[in-house]
């Protein structure tokens, strides 16, 4: 990262200048095509704050040689990158100065729909907005897609195939069959074919795309096909698939999960799912059959579910997908998570929320989803979740996690990687001093107090990197969210929804908000209705000392 800049960009450009007086063409597309590519990787874990200042400084510097006109028309540029650049080499927004059309004039059955944030090195830059257009279906129609602003030429539109289209930019021979038509794609993904379902037809379909399977040395793929195609006409029960994180249970769904199995009907066939590594496999077999996270029976069984809450996106096997999605969350919604969880880019059959400003706020929000899917039931962790014996004189301290100190995922694992540069976060340094705050650790003392520290999961790879001492103990081990939630007296969080169990249980809660002002930034969500100082169910600290002197008051009075 930090010698391209410098040692490849920059005497790239200088020996342009000292050959021809200029910086060739050439030279500018070969190094704004890589530098594209450098923009769709975050830096969190690869540079330190000051590290990423000085990388932009240089890209700033490589950027004083690109031709504005290149960097506006480079084909192989999103209109982001185009966006940032041009800020970049300016050193102001340069959004205020340009306006990026394309699309608002499609003919369109709903308003415009927002389905994706553009985020470049942690700084928003885009939201790119999408269009709903229903076509009718027809036998031997073709259709293509055009876009025509003001009095313009119109302009064909390549087809976006998502991940909800049954259709993939990847596999020209895939095809979608429903209420007796069948649809497809051109290999250009500029046109639509529909046609009536015919027999000879389907089958002609089918083995082109087996013929692809194995040509691509896809013969489990092709396995999976012949297996779906031949079991799904003698289905006799319905296939619920249930699953939260893929390495531990614990939440809404294992309790979902408790009830279905107590009262299950004839004709629903559930099954939990998990990676065998995870500490909570054994329990959840103990519940109920377990099918393991990724395996033949899984796959297998969502092929032909009704009804999941998790989905295995196979380019060969999209077609296939009859399931609807539904998702039970893991805590209430107090911020804005459309980026994420809209329609658009979700496609939920059934979204669950718990309290009224909660469902209006998805309901008018950028989520475009109507009553027929948000619904107002509670979550099932709820029904478990009570207080029947006194707490123990414990302190729970469990902030949630920040995408900009996690690495990338392991998707098989679920587990993040390492990130070395954790330890010199402010997240960090908040964290470790008030582990280790003597004035803290000498009131719990005296009133005979302790305390657990909890990492979020997704930033455990980095709990080495803390140590606990005799009265606040770094937790090595998984979390039993309810039973933690029963047995502490005081919960300190952050920003965590956590607060929310806490609190039903009528138990007391201290946010802990030092970085306020930075938090949402590369956030997958932003602020939404639920204000802290209006609606909190505590004292709201902005640093560490008012931290530090909230928990003092809170054990000198026994919480």
């Amino acid at each position: 990262y930090l010698d391209t800049p410098e040692h490849y960009y920059l005497e790239l450009i200088q020996e342009s200048l000292d050959k021809y007086g200029t910086v060739l063409l050439y030279i500018q597309y070969l190094i704004l095509y890589d530098f594209q590519w450098r923009l769709r990787d975050g830096l969190n874990g690869i540079l330190m704050e000051e590290e990423q200042e000085w990388y932009k400084e240089w890209l700033r510097k490589m950027l004083q040689y690109m031709d504005d006109d290149l960097i506006c028309h480079l084909d192989k540029m999103y209109v982001e990158y185009k966006l940032y650049a041009l800020s970049l080499k300016y050193s102001r927004d340069i959004r205020k100065e340009l306006v990026y059309r394309r699309g608002e004039s499609f003919p369109v059955t709903s308003k415009p729909a927002q389905f994706r944030k553009a985020v470049i090195f942690g700084e928003e830059m885009m939201r790119v907005r999408g269009y709903e257009i229903r076509l009718p279906l027809e036998d031997a129609t073709t259709y293509e897609v055009y876009g025509q602003y003001q009095d313009n030429m119109p302009q064909r539109l390549f087809i976006k195939l998502g991940k909800f289209s049954h259709l993939s930019p990847n596999v020209e021979q895939l095809y979608f069959h429903n209420n007796g038509f069948m649809v497809s794609t051109n290999p250009e993904n500029t046109k639509l074919f529909v046609e009536k379902k015919r027999g000879w037809k389907h089958l002609a379909k089918e083995c082109a795309l087996l013929k692809r399977c194995f040509h691509d040395k896809k013969k489990a793929i092709a396995g999976y096909r012949i297996l779906a195609h031949g079991i799904r006409p003698f289905l006799r029960k319905e296939r619920w698939l249930v699953m939260e994180r893929i390495n531990v249970a614990g939440d809404n769904a294992e309790h979902f999960y408790k009830y279905l199995k107590r009262a299950e009907e004839k004709d629903v066939k559930s099954r939990f799912t998990l990676s065998e590594d995870s500490v909570d496999y054994e329990k959840m077999k103990a519940v109920g059959p377990v099918l393991p996270f990724r395996k033949f029976h899984y796959k297998l069984f969502v092929l032909l579910a009704k009804h999941i809450i998790w989905d295995d996106d196979s380019e060969y096997i999209r077609d296939l997908y009859k399931y609807n999605f539904v998702f039970l969350q893991h805590g209430i919604i107090k911020d804005d998570l459309s980026q994420w969880l809209n329609r658009f880019n979700k496609n939920l059959q059934m979204f669950v929320t718990s309290a009224k400003p909660e469902y209006e706020s998805i309901l008018n929000g950028d989520y475009f989803y109507d009553e027929s899917v948000v619904k107002l039931t509670g979550l099932p962790r709820y029904d478990n979740l009570k207080q029947e014996s006194a707490p123990q004189k414990t302190i729970l301290i469990l902030p949630t996690w920040r995408a900009a100190l996690a690495c990338r995922l392991n998707n098989d694992t679920g587990e993040r990687i390492y990130n070395p540069l954790f330890k010199y976060s402010e997240f960090y340094r908040f964290y470790n001093a008030l582990i280790h705050d003597e004035r803290l650790i000498r009131v719990m003392q005296e009133k005979g107090y302790r305390g657990k520290f909890f990492l979020h999961t997704h930033h455990k790879v980095q709990l080495k990197d803390f140590t606990g001492n005799d009265i606040i103990e770094v937790m090595q081990q998984g979390i039993d969210y309810q039973e933690e939630f029963r047995n502490n007296a005081l919960l300190v969080t952050d920003f965590s929804s956590v607060a929310f169990d806490f609190a039903y249980l009528k138990k007391p809660v201290i946010y802990a908000q030092f970085d306020k002002d930075t938090f949402f930034q590369g956030q997958v969500y932003s602020e939404g209705y639920f204000d802290y100082e209006r609606d909190g169910l505590g004292p709201v600290c902005y640093d560490y000392e008012s931290t530090i002197e909230a928990l003092i008051h809170a054990i000198e009075n026994d919480c």
